[in-house]
């Protein structure tokens, strides 16, 4: 980001040999992306601005969900029927509209690469999206709790559970 930022350019090079091991189940998956979306709040608060408007897709997609059901448990417990029917839509509106690109991103994907099943591949784009945004969210929900302008002064270190999480 620093260096197409100053002006730069990233070249490939096809002589560059590397290696990838893809996660082999979803919750692997979904801990590898919610550790990418915690850390990219560390990294938008150094720089001051996201590397891209794609970062924040994933954050703003999660919170519309938990803002949607949270309003639909609160407006059936006080009993506001119109309120409760228009957080209903909404959300089944979301719901709708992301299963069907989601599912239109699938065959897309399996038809450029020529697979034949992409069944698996819906439930892929949900755990890069939920856990990214999860994970964006938690860490911004912890870089607002702390006191200081350091992020990285103040990660608990010694949590076994942090530590399982995010690495």
């Amino acid at each position: 980001m620093r260096l197409t930022r100053a002006g730069g350019r990233i070249w490939q090079n096809p002589a560059i040999i590397s290696w990838y091991s893809p996660r082999t189940n979803l919750s692997s998956l979904f801990n590898q992306y919610f550790q990418y979306g915690f850390w990219k709040v560390a990294v938008i608060r150094k720089h001051r601005l996201p590397g891209s408007w794609r970062h924040l897709v994933p954050v703003m997609f999660v919170l519309a969900n938990i803002l949607l059901l949270t309003s639909i448990a609160v407006t059936s417990i006080v009993g506001e029927t119109v309120w409760r029917t228009i957080s209903a839509s909404l959300f089944l509106i979301l719901a709708a509209a992301y299963v069907l690109a989601s599912l239109a991103a699938s065959i897309f994907t399996a038809r450029r690469h020529g697979w034949v099943i992409f069944s698996y591949l819906p439930a892929v784009f949900a755990t890069y999206h939920c856990s990214f945004g999860l994970g964006f969210f938690t860490g911004l929900l912890f870089c607002l709790s702390r006191s200081t302008l350091t992020f990285d002064a103040q990660l608990p270190r010694d949590s076994s559970t942090f530590t399982r999480i995010t690495r």
